[in-house]
C-alpha cells in the first residue's frame, strides 16, 4: 500500500476532477454493508484468543487483555464506537486470522477503502456506502449534480444479495439529463490487470454501458491508480468525440462526393488520366489523392468549426498536463494500428501486382530480411522507363532491444563525447552523465549505423536498419515480386500472368522488358544476379527461373522518408583521419 501521508499531500486527483468539476466522489461496495453484530464481533475475538491468547489480539487492537472478561467488557466498548466500516474491518480481520475468508481478495478490498480514502481526503466530498446506504441516499446524492458540482461513482461489480451494479449504472445511464453530470466505474477485485480490464470493457461495456472497470489493483500504487481515474473520465469524452467525428465525416464525405461529381472529363482527361500515366503512378491512386485532397479540406473546415469538439479539446488537454508516472502495456490492438499506420500489407500488394517501390521489404529463405531504399521518383516506371537500374537493398537485423545493446553502440559511437577509454570509465560515466546518456539513447539512431523498425515483428525482438550493410542490388530481378500474387520472386516461361487490368502503362511495358529478358534464359549462368551474394542467387528449373526471396510489405510516408535521409546522413558523413594516440 501507498504511503498513506503522501497519498495526503499528492493532490494530482484535483489536476484530473477540475477540469471537468468532479466535486463528489461516492464508492458503493458490498464490503461496506454492516455484516458484524456485537455478538458475532465478540464470537470472533474470543476464538481468536482461545488460540493464540493476546499475540494475534494485541497486532490487531494495540493492547493486551488479561482474560477473557476483560476481553469482552474492553472489546464490547470498542465495538460501540466503531463506525460501520471499521466494524467490518476487524471484524475481516478476526475471520483472517481464523482461516474463514480469502486472504488476498480481502486484503486488497480493505487497503483500497484506506487509499482512497487518503487520496480524496480534503480534496472532494467523499462518500463510502453499502448497496443498502446507495439505495437510501442515491436520490439526496443525485440532486445535488449539476454542471459545477458533478459527480463520480465506483460501483462494486460483486454486491450480493442478488443485486446487480448495472442496474445501478444502467438508472444512471438511462437518465440522458446526467450526461456528462455523473461518470461511472467498476471497482473490482476481480480484475488484476490492465489485459483484464481491456477485455471486460470489449465483451461487457464498449458497445452496452458508458462505463470503464477498473480492478483494486489500482490502490497499490497511487499512479496505477491516477491512471485509472482518468481512463473512467475520458471514457466519457471518448464515446462523445467518436459520434461528433462520425458526424462530421459524414457531412464532409458527402460535400467531398458532390466536388467529384462536379469534376468533368477535361479534369479527369488532365488530372487523373494524363498526369498518371506519365508519372508511373496508377489512376486510382490519383483518384484517391484527389478524394482525399477534397475530403480533408472540408473535414478540418467542420471540426474547427465545432464548439464541442473545441470545448471537449481543452479538457482533454488540461487533465493530460498532469503527470502521472503509470506506463502500461499497449493492447494489440493498439499496436495492430499502428504497424498499419507504418506498413503496407504484403497480400494488397502483391494480389495487386504493385510494382516495387521504394520502402519495399523482402525475406529470404533464410529468414533475413531486407529493405529497398532509393529516390522513390526514381523507381517509378514511368511510361519510356525507370530512371534507374539499381538501389540500395539495405540489411535489416534483428538486435536485442536491451540498455546493454544501445550502451554498446552509443560507446562505439560517441566515445570520445563521453571521453571513455575502459569498461570502468564507462560505468562511471553511465553514473556521472546520465542525462547525457539518455539523450543520446533516444538520438543514437539519428547518427549511428542502427534504425529502429518500430511495430515491424513481434515484441521480444527489436529490428533494426543496418546501414552498414547495404548491396547495390538490380531492381530487374526484384520486379518478378509484382508478377506473383504470392509475392515470391520468380518467373515461369510462358505463364499467363493473370494481373490487374489497371496497371500503369509503365508497368505494362516494364512486363514486356522482363518477360523478354528471362524468357530467354535458358542456363544458371544466364540468370540476373540480385546482388553479389551466393545466398540470394537465382535457380533454374525447369522452365523457371526463382530467387529466394519474397515482398512481404512496404514502409510508409513519412517514415520511409525519414529513413532516407538518414541513410543519406550516413554514407556521406566525414572519414576522419586516424587517431594518433592510438597504438
Amino acid at each position: 500500500m501507498a504511503e498513506l501521508v503522501s497519498l495526503q499531500k499528492d493532490n494530482r486527483i484535483l489536476g484530473l476532477f477540475n477540469p471537468v468539476n468532479i466535486k463528489e466522489v461516492v464508492l458503493v461496495d458490498n464490503d461496506l454493508s454492516v455484516v458484524a453484530t456485537s455478538e458475532n464481533f465478540l464470537g470472533k475475538a474470543k476464538a481468536v484468543y482461545d488460540i493464540s491468547k493476546n499475540e494475534s489480539l494485541k497486532g490487531i487492537f494495540k493492547e493486551s487483555f488479561p482474560n477473557k472478561a476483560v476481553l469482552e467488557k474492553k472489546l464490547k466498548e470498542k465495538f460501540e464506537g466503531f463506525s460501520p466500516e471499521e466494524k467490518n474491518t476487524y471484524y475481516h480481520k478476526l475471520n483472517k486470522l481464523l482461516g474463514d475468508e480469502p486472504q488476498e481478495d480481502l486484503e486488497r478490498d480493505l487497503s483500497s477503502f484506506v487509499v482512497l480514502s487518503e487520496v480524496f481526503k480534503d480534496k472532494v466530498t467523499f462518500h463510502k456506502l453499502s448497496p443498502e446506504d446507495w439505495e437510501s441516499q442515491k436520490k439526496d446524492i443525485i440532486k445535488k449534480v449539476n454542471a459545477n458540482n458533478k459527480l463520480l461513482i465506483l460501483f462494486d461489480k460483486e454486491l450480493g444479495k442478488g443485486k446487480n451494479s448495472r442496474n445501478y449504472i444502467d438508472e444512471i445511464i438511462e437518465e440522458k439529463k446526467f450526461d456528462g453530470l455523473i461518470f461511472c466505474g467498476l471497482f473490482t477485485h476481480t480484475l488484476h490487470c490492465c489485459k483484464e480490464e481491456w477485455n471486460e470493457w470489449d465483451n461487457e461495456f464498449k458497445k452496452k454501458y458508458n462505463i470503464y472497470p477498473l480492478g483494486k489493483w489500482r490502490t497499490q500504487e497511487i499512479d496505477q491508480f491516477l491512471h485509472g481515474i482518468k481512463l473512467v473520465i475520458l471514457n466519457f469524452y471518448a464515446h462523445i468525440l467518436t459520434r461528433k467525428y462520425s458526424e462530421i465525416i459524414d457531412k464532409t464525405n458527402n460535400s467531398s462526393l458532390e466536388k467529384i461529381k462536379n469534376l468533368d472529363i477535361n479534369h479527369f482527361d488532365q488530372i487523373i488520366f494524363q498526369s498518371s500515366s506519365r508519372e508511373g503512378v496508377l489512376e486510382e491512386e490519383t483518384f484517391v489523392r484527389l478524394y482525399r485532397l477534397f475530403h480533408n479540406e472540408d473535414l478540418m473546415k467542420e471540426i474547427k468549426k465545432d464548439k464541442d469538439i473545441k470545448k471537449i479539446t481543452k479538457i482533454l488537454k488540461d487533465i493530460n498536463k498532469i503527470e502521472i508516472r503509470y506506463f502500461p502495456e499497449h493492447r494489440k490492438d493498439i499496436k495492430d494500428i499502428l504497424k498499419d499506420d507504418r506498413y503496407e500489407d504484403a497480400d494488397f500488394l502483391n494480389k495487386n501486382h504493385m510494382p516495387i517501390a521504394s520502402g519495399d521489404i523482402f525475406c529470404s529463405n533464410n529468414n533475413d530480411y531486407y529493405i529497398l531504399l532509393a529516390q522513390p521518383c526514381d523507381i517509378l516506371l514511368r511510361t519510356n522507363k525507370r530512371k534507374i537500374s539499381e538501389a540500395a537493398l539495405v540489411k535489416i537485423v534483428k538486435k536485442n532491444s536491451s540498455m546493454d545493446f544501445l550502451l554498446r553502440e552509443i560507446r562505439k559511437s560517441f566515445g570520445k563525447i563521453f571521453e571513455i577509454s575502459d569498461e570502468e570509465d564507462f560505468k562511471k560515466t553511465k553514473k556521472e552523465e546520465l542525462n547525457r546518456i539518455s539523450f543520446h539513447l533516444e538520438n543514437f539512431s539519428k547518427t549511428g549505423k542502427y534504425y529502429p523498425l518500430e511495430y515491424f515483428k513481434g515484441e521480444k525482438e527489436t529490428y533494426y536498419i543496418d546501414f552498414g550493410e547495404v548491396f547495390a542490388s538490380n531492381l530487374l530481378p526484384l520486379d518478378l515480386c509484382s508478377l506473383n500474387i504470392s509475392g515470391e520472386c520468380k518467373f515461369t516461361k510462358n505463364e499467363n500472368y493473370e494481373l490487374d487490368k489497371n496497371t500503369s502503362l509503365g508497368f505494362e511495358n516494364h512486363i514486356k522488358l522482363i518477360k523478354e529478358k528471362y524468357e530467354e534464359i535458358n542456363d544458371r549462368d544466364e540468370i540476373p544476379k540480385i546482388f553479389l551474394n551466393k545466398s540470394l542467387e537465382g535457380l533454374h528449373e525447369d522452365d523457371t527461373v526463382s530467387y529466394p526471396l519474397k515482398r512481404v510489405g512496404r514502409l510508409k510516408d513519412p517514415y520511409l522518408s525519414d529513413i532516407l535521409i538518414r541513410f543519406s546522413n550516413h554514407i556521406s558523413r566525414i572519414g576522419f583521419e586516424h587517431d594518433l594516440k592510438k597504438v
